[in-house]
């Protein structure tokens, strides 16, 4: 069940979502920050924080001002290769390499470890990792059995999807996965986006001509050899961001943009 500051979070996203997809194709964006922080990936929150993973293995959270820095290291686990802030209250840090997912508070201090290997006795391989937007729950794509997986904290299923090749042909495989309210989308080398409900079940499956790089409602972000756009699921129209975004990473937010480069993130709000 959400808590109330978790259902704070998602009304935040869903009242506000529209006003930044209308304004991408009606008006100019205005610059607001650039953060000047080498990264090798980033994320952002509902409350247009900006997660960095540098090359020193450190996740450095910044304000949406660039005025106040958090930072999270843990050396023994490596390598970071994920930062998901579904839930800012709740972040989770994935280290592909060990198969660990380590969560952490709203300071960035961690809380808890979940080891994939051995989790509660059951080993796991996961292939994707994604934190359950606005809640406390952990979506998992698990290579060993084909499933995708929800979560608790603790590690414990709660809800699983019948077999991968049950449900779609052999030669779609995941790569790409992301949740928001209480859905997630997976897409797959054969170009399908797939939706599931809470429960793994799955729903609707959408054609896309490349990986998304975000998603915001029924938008998602494409940033591929024909230019940065969103695409809408319910009318299989796409809209042109203006500019010129190869090379790098984009993030959407209701009413912000938010553009990395691999030195520096630039923020944008819409009008």
């Amino acid at each position: 069940m959400a808590t109330p500051a978790h259902s704070n979070i998602l009304k935040l996203s869903i009242t506000i979502a529209w006003l930044f997809v209308c304004s991408l194709a009606t008006a100019a964006d205005t610059l607001i920050t650039r953060l000047s922080v080498p990264h090798l990936y980033f994320t952002t929150d509902v409350y247009n924080n900006v997660y960095c993973i540098n090359a020193d293995n450190e996740v450095i959270r910044w304000n949406v001002s660039g005025t106040q820095k958090v930072t999270f290291s843990n050396q023994r686990f490596g390598k970071p290769t994920l930062v998901d802030a579904g839930n800012p209250l709740k972040t989770i840090v994935y280290y592909a390499d060990l198969q660990t997912l380590v969560i952490l508070d709203k300071m960035l201090a961690d809380i808890a470890v979940l080891r994939f290997s051995n989790l509660n006795g059951t080993a796991y391989r996961p292939l994707m990792v994604c934190r359950a937007s606005g809640g406390d729950h952990i979506w998992m794509f698990d290579d060993l059995t084909q499933r995708l997986m929800r979560l608790d904290e603790s590690g414990n299923r709660i809800a699983q999807s019948e077999p991968w090749y049950q449900l779609f042909d052999t030669g779609e495989v995941p790569v790409w996965m992301k949740s928001l309210q209480d859905q997630v989308y997976i897409y797959t080398t054969s170009g399908q986006l797939h939706q599931f409900d809470a429960f793994g079940t799955p729903g609707k499956s959408y054609t896309l001509p490349s990986v998304p790089e975000d998603i915001l409602n029924d938008q998602v972000l494409l940033n591929d050899a024909q230019g940065a756009r969103l695409f809408d699921l319910q009318t299989a129209q796409e809209t042109i961001l203006p500019g010129n975004y190869t090379g790098k990473m984009i993030r959407l937010q209701p009413q912000h943009l938010f553009i990395g480069d691999k030195q520096v993130v630039e923020i944008f709000r819409s009008h």
